[in-house]
Protein backbone atom coordinates (compact mmCIF):
# COMPACT_ATOMS: atom_id res chain seq x y z
CA UNK A 1 0.00 0.00 0.00
CA UNK A 2 3.15 2.33 0.84
CA UNK A 3 4.54 1.31 -2.79
CA UNK A 4 0.94 1.97 -4.16
CA UNK A 5 1.21 5.78 -2.68
CA UNK A 6 4.70 6.56 -3.07
CA UNK A 7 3.74 6.00 -6.79
CA UNK A 8 0.93 8.05 -7.20
CA UNK A 9 2.57 10.82 -5.72
CA UNK A 10 5.64 10.92 -7.78
CA UNK A 11 3.01 10.66 -11.10
CA UNK A 12 1.86 13.65 -9.27
CA UNK A 13 5.01 15.91 -8.74
CA UNK A 14 5.91 14.10 -12.89
CA UNK A 15 2.44 15.98 -14.00
CA UNK A 16 2.72 19.22 -12.06
CA UNK A 17 6.34 19.44 -12.99
CA UNK A 18 5.18 18.48 -16.74
CA UNK A 19 2.41 21.09 -16.06
CA UNK A 20 4.75 23.93 -16.06
CA UNK A 21 5.17 23.96 -19.69
CA UNK A 22 1.53 22.91 -20.47
CA UNK A 23 0.73 25.72 -22.56
CA UNK A 24 0.25 24.68 -25.98
CA UNK A 25 0.23 26.77 -28.80
CA UNK A 26 -3.53 27.44 -29.10
CA UNK A 27 -3.13 28.75 -25.48
CA UNK A 28 -0.76 31.16 -26.15
CA UNK A 29 -2.25 32.24 -28.97
CA UNK A 30 -5.65 33.12 -27.53
CA UNK A 31 -4.22 36.00 -25.59
CA UNK A 32 -1.28 36.85 -28.17
CA UNK A 33 -3.06 36.06 -31.64
CA UNK A 34 -2.58 39.63 -33.43
CA UNK A 35 -6.22 41.56 -32.73
CA UNK A 36 -6.33 39.94 -29.78
CA UNK A 37 -7.14 42.59 -26.25
CA UNK A 38 -5.12 40.55 -23.49
CA UNK A 39 -2.20 41.22 -24.49
CA UNK A 40 0.51 43.93 -26.43
CA UNK A 41 2.38 41.44 -26.98
CA UNK A 42 0.80 39.64 -30.45
CA UNK A 43 1.71 37.75 -33.47
CA UNK A 44 0.89 37.15 -36.76
CA UNK A 45 -0.03 33.06 -36.53
CA UNK A 46 -0.29 32.45 -40.26
CA UNK A 47 3.22 34.09 -40.71
CA UNK A 48 4.79 32.11 -37.55
CA UNK A 49 3.56 28.44 -39.35
CA UNK A 50 4.91 29.29 -42.39
CA UNK A 51 8.63 30.77 -40.70
CA UNK A 52 11.25 28.22 -40.03
CA UNK A 53 10.03 27.78 -36.85
CA UNK A 54 6.89 26.69 -37.37
CA UNK A 55 7.91 24.60 -39.81
CA UNK A 56 10.00 22.88 -37.67
CA UNK A 57 6.83 22.47 -35.29
CA UNK A 58 8.24 24.33 -32.51
CA UNK A 59 5.77 25.51 -29.80
CA UNK A 60 6.52 28.89 -28.27
CA UNK A 61 7.24 27.16 -25.03
CA UNK A 62 10.13 25.90 -26.93
CA UNK A 63 11.92 29.62 -27.06
CA UNK A 64 9.66 31.41 -24.15
CA UNK A 65 10.80 28.62 -22.03
CA UNK A 66 9.70 30.58 -18.93
CA UNK A 67 6.20 31.33 -20.00
CA UNK A 68 5.01 27.71 -19.29
CA UNK A 69 2.25 29.02 -17.06
CA UNK A 70 0.29 31.70 -15.84
CA UNK A 71 3.03 32.80 -13.75
CA UNK A 72 4.57 34.71 -16.70
CA UNK A 73 2.01 37.51 -16.95
CA UNK A 74 3.35 38.87 -13.87
CA UNK A 75 7.36 37.35 -14.12
CA UNK A 76 9.25 39.98 -15.64
CA UNK A 77 11.73 38.59 -18.21
CA UNK A 78 9.60 35.61 -18.45
CA UNK A 79 9.12 36.15 -22.04
CA UNK A 80 12.87 36.00 -22.96
CA UNK A 81 14.68 34.12 -25.41
CA UNK A 82 17.79 32.35 -25.42
CA UNK A 83 18.82 31.19 -29.65
CA UNK A 84 21.71 29.54 -28.56
CA UNK A 85 19.98 27.02 -26.77
CA UNK A 86 19.33 25.55 -30.06
CA UNK A 87 21.73 27.46 -32.34
CA UNK A 88 25.38 27.28 -31.96
CA UNK A 89 26.48 30.69 -33.99
CA UNK A 90 27.96 33.14 -31.08
CA UNK A 91 26.38 36.79 -31.88
CA UNK A 92 29.51 39.03 -31.78
CA UNK A 93 27.59 41.46 -34.31
CA UNK A 94 28.45 45.23 -33.72
CA UNK A 95 32.00 45.78 -32.16
CA UNK A 96 31.20 49.15 -30.74
CA UNK A 97 28.81 47.77 -28.43
CA UNK A 98 30.85 45.75 -26.51
CA UNK A 99 32.12 48.75 -24.20
CA UNK A 100 28.08 49.56 -23.58
CA UNK A 101 27.01 46.33 -23.21
CA UNK A 102 24.51 47.00 -25.74
CA UNK A 103 25.44 44.71 -28.83
CA UNK A 104 21.87 43.90 -30.91
CA UNK A 105 19.82 40.87 -30.03
CA UNK A 106 19.27 38.35 -32.83
CA UNK A 107 15.58 39.13 -33.67
CA UNK A 108 17.14 42.75 -34.50
CA UNK A 109 18.27 41.21 -37.68
CA UNK A 110 16.53 38.43 -38.23
CA UNK A 111 13.06 39.14 -36.64
CA UNK A 112 11.02 37.74 -33.83
CA UNK A 113 8.46 35.64 -35.05
CA UNK A 114 8.53 36.11 -38.61
CA UNK A 115 11.87 34.26 -39.19
CA UNK A 116 11.86 32.98 -42.83
CA UNK A 117 15.06 31.88 -45.20
CA UNK A 118 16.97 34.24 -46.21
CA UNK A 119 15.83 33.69 -50.05
CA UNK A 120 12.17 34.14 -48.66
CA UNK A 121 11.03 37.55 -50.07
CA UNK A 122 9.52 37.97 -46.57
CA UNK A 123 12.47 37.20 -44.66
CA UNK A 124 14.65 40.65 -42.91
CA UNK A 125 17.42 39.13 -44.66
CA UNK A 126 16.07 38.61 -48.14
CA UNK A 127 17.98 41.07 -50.67
CA UNK A 128 15.54 43.51 -51.48
CA UNK A 129 14.88 44.20 -47.68
CA UNK A 130 18.32 44.47 -45.89
CA UNK A 131 18.21 48.33 -46.50
CA UNK A 132 15.63 48.62 -43.87
CA UNK A 133 17.10 45.77 -41.68
CA UNK A 134 20.63 47.24 -41.43
CA UNK A 135 19.56 50.34 -42.22
CA UNK A 136 17.68 51.11 -38.85
CA UNK A 137 21.50 51.18 -37.22
CA UNK A 138 23.37 52.31 -40.44
CA UNK A 139 21.59 54.53 -42.04
CA UNK A 140 24.43 56.19 -44.02
CA UNK A 141 25.46 53.16 -45.58
CA UNK A 142 22.21 51.98 -47.37
CA UNK A 143 22.25 56.06 -48.65
CA UNK A 144 19.33 56.77 -46.42
CA UNK A 145 21.22 60.33 -45.11
CA UNK A 146 24.38 61.84 -45.96
CA UNK A 147 25.83 62.98 -49.26
CA UNK A 148 28.50 60.58 -49.32
CA UNK A 149 26.68 57.23 -49.66
CA UNK A 150 25.83 58.54 -53.01
CA UNK A 151 29.24 58.46 -54.14
CA UNK A 152 29.69 54.75 -52.95
CA UNK A 153 26.66 53.84 -54.53
CA UNK A 154 27.77 54.52 -57.98
CA UNK A 155 30.86 52.78 -57.30
CA UNK A 156 28.57 49.43 -56.72
CA UNK A 157 26.21 49.72 -59.47
CA UNK A 158 29.26 50.37 -61.59
CA UNK A 159 29.57 46.26 -61.08
CA UNK A 160 26.30 45.65 -63.36
CA UNK A 161 28.37 46.50 -66.52
CA UNK A 162 31.26 44.14 -65.91
CA UNK A 163 29.55 41.10 -64.23
CA UNK A 164 25.91 40.03 -65.52
CA UNK A 165 25.95 36.71 -63.41
CA UNK A 166 25.13 38.13 -59.68
CA UNK A 167 22.98 41.05 -59.38
CA UNK A 168 24.61 43.90 -57.55
CA UNK A 169 23.49 47.08 -55.53
CA UNK A 170 24.68 49.13 -53.01
CA UNK A 171 22.19 47.36 -50.47
CA UNK A 172 23.73 44.05 -51.00
CA UNK A 173 24.82 44.01 -47.19
CA UNK A 174 25.26 40.52 -46.67
CA UNK A 175 27.34 40.35 -50.02
CA UNK A 176 30.36 41.80 -48.17
CA UNK A 177 29.99 42.19 -44.66
CA UNK A 178 30.14 38.51 -44.21
CA UNK A 179 32.31 37.00 -41.40
CA UNK A 180 32.92 39.93 -38.53
CA UNK A 181 30.23 41.91 -40.66
CA UNK A 182 27.74 39.52 -40.05
CA UNK A 183 27.92 37.62 -36.77
CA UNK A 184 31.47 38.56 -35.77
CA UNK A 185 33.09 35.68 -36.05
CA UNK A 186 35.35 35.05 -39.69
CA UNK A 187 33.33 32.58 -41.02
CA UNK A 188 31.15 32.99 -44.19
CA UNK A 189 27.39 33.09 -44.44
CA UNK A 190 26.78 32.84 -48.09
CA UNK A 191 28.39 32.41 -51.86
CA UNK A 192 28.30 36.15 -52.49
CA UNK A 193 31.58 36.99 -53.48
CA UNK A 194 32.35 40.94 -53.02
CA UNK A 195 34.20 40.59 -49.89
CA UNK A 196 36.99 38.68 -52.04
CA UNK A 197 38.08 42.41 -53.02
CA UNK A 198 36.58 44.67 -50.31
CA UNK A 199 36.75 43.42 -47.06
CA UNK A 200 38.60 39.89 -45.62
CA UNK A 201 36.04 37.60 -43.26
CA UNK A 202 38.03 39.35 -40.40
CA UNK A 203 36.65 43.21 -41.35
CA UNK A 204 40.23 44.32 -42.58
CA UNK A 205 39.52 46.12 -46.31
CA UNK A 206 41.03 44.57 -49.17
CA UNK A 207 42.63 45.45 -52.83
CA UNK A 208 39.84 47.57 -53.78
CA UNK A 209 38.63 48.51 -50.04
CA UNK A 210 35.90 49.29 -48.85
CA UNK A 211 32.55 50.52 -49.88
CA UNK A 212 30.95 52.65 -48.04
CA UNK A 213 32.94 56.11 -46.23
CA UNK A 214 34.60 55.62 -43.02
CA UNK A 215 32.60 56.26 -40.21
CA UNK A 216 33.74 59.62 -38.79
CA UNK A 217 33.82 61.02 -42.35
CA UNK A 218 32.96 64.37 -41.40
CA UNK A 219 35.97 64.67 -39.59
CA UNK A 220 38.45 64.28 -42.78
CA UNK A 221 39.63 67.02 -45.02
CA UNK A 222 38.66 65.01 -48.21
CA UNK A 223 35.15 64.63 -46.71
CA UNK A 224 34.48 68.20 -45.87
CA UNK A 225 35.98 68.95 -49.52
CA UNK A 226 33.24 66.19 -51.40
CA UNK A 227 30.74 68.20 -48.83
CA UNK A 228 31.18 71.34 -49.97
CA UNK A 229 31.50 70.58 -54.18
CA UNK A 230 28.54 69.02 -53.38
CA UNK A 231 26.92 72.03 -51.36
CA UNK A 232 28.31 74.39 -54.35
CA UNK A 233 26.96 72.38 -57.21
CA UNK A 234 22.96 72.45 -55.35
CA UNK A 235 23.78 75.85 -55.42
CA UNK A 236 24.55 76.18 -59.11
CA UNK A 237 21.90 74.03 -59.95
CA UNK A 238 19.64 76.44 -58.07
CA UNK A 239 21.06 79.35 -59.62
CA UNK A 240 20.94 78.37 -63.14
CA UNK A 241 17.22 77.65 -62.34
CA UNK A 242 16.56 80.84 -61.20
CA UNK A 243 18.46 82.51 -64.06
CA UNK A 244 16.24 80.30 -66.71
CA UNK A 245 12.87 81.72 -65.21
CA UNK A 246 13.85 84.94 -65.24
CA UNK A 247 14.97 84.81 -68.74
CA UNK A 248 11.42 83.07 -69.97
CA UNK A 249 9.69 85.47 -67.67
CA UNK A 250 11.41 88.25 -69.79
CA UNK A 251 10.94 87.08 -72.59
CA UNK A 252 7.22 86.61 -72.10
CA UNK A 253 6.96 90.23 -70.85
CA UNK A 254 8.53 91.69 -74.21
CA UNK A 255 6.72 89.55 -75.95
CA UNK A 256 3.41 90.77 -74.13
CA UNK A 257 4.84 94.46 -74.69
CA UNK A 258 5.05 94.14 -78.78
Amino acid sequence: MKQLRLILIVLLVLAAAGGTRGFAAESCLGCHRAGSSASRLTLDAVAYRESVHGLEGLACVDCHRAAGDERHMTTPGSGRVDCTSCHDVVNLHGEAAIETRQRPACFACHGRHRVFAAEDERSSLHGRNLANTCGVCHPAAVGASGCLPFLASLRVSSHKKGDFSRPFGRCDCLGCHQGKGAHGIPVRINDRDCSTCHLSLEGEPLLAGAIHPAGREETTAVARMIHAIYLSALAALLLAGLAWCRTRWAAGRNETGR
